[in-house]
């Protein structure tokens, strides 16, 4: 990723997760923090749902990872920050990629008051739902230079208004919410195997949680 002039990234590598809980990722070049939020993916992937090698791993590309989730982590290969801990692990990265479900505590998530936290100069990519931003804020602080540009695959309101400032911002790249396709040899088997769940009366894999709303 390469923003401006104070913040230049040599890794040109946009991911994403094989799980569908909340998460945020961030990411950094070697000797900075990457960091994920969330249910910690081993191997983040280059395509959504590919089972891959640690040889397409961020941490074999180069990147310094950590994890962020809600609760407690366990046998993970990476250190994962979690509860109160969030402010900490916000302020050890300087990539922010966001791939969260929206829900009413994701509502906004990407707002002033988490820009607040981060470093200054921190790259904001997001490629989850635009409800999960808050788009006068993203602009606020990348004009005050507390983020450093951002990549936005999704909007608040869809199609992106044309009186939307986003448009022609030189430090804002986007693309029309299509940063993820399905990954077939990773999707047919889960519906395979669901197929067969359901033959036999058994539970599901992958099903939505009412309670957390994704």
């Amino acid at each position: 990723l390469k923003t401006d002039d104070d913040a230049t990234f040599d890794k040109e590598y946009l991911f994403h997760a094989e799980d569908i809980e909340p998460m945020i990722t961030f990411g950094t070049n070697p000797g900075m923090g990457t960091g994920v939020t969330g249910h910690i993916p081993m191997t983040a992937s280059l395509a959504e749902g590919e089972r891959i090698t640690y040889k397409k791993s961020l941490q074999y590309m180069g990147f310094n990872v950590l994890g962020y989730s809600l609760n407690k982590k366990v046998n993970t290969k990476v250190k994962v920050y979690h509860g109160d801990e969030l402010d900490e692990f916000l302020s050890k990265i300087n990539i922010l990629v966001c791939i969260v479900p929206y829900t009413n505590k994701t509502h906004h998530l990407l707002d002033e008051k988490l820009f607040k936290k981060l470093k200054k100069g921190t790259y904001l990519i997001n490629v989850s739902r635009g409800k999960v931003q808050n788009e006068n804020h993203i602009l606020k602080y990348i004009d005050n230079g507390t983020l450093s540009g951002a990549f936005l695959d999704v909007f608040e309101t869809e199609p992106l208004p044309q009186s939307s400032g986003i448009w022609n911002h030189e430090k804002i790249q986007i693309t029309p919410h299509n940063a993820s396709i399905t990954n077939e040899d990773a999707a047919v088997p889960q519906i395979i195997e669901n197929y067969k769940r359901v033959v036999s009366g058994d539970t599901l894999l992958n099903q939505v949680n009412i309670d957390n709303e994704y």
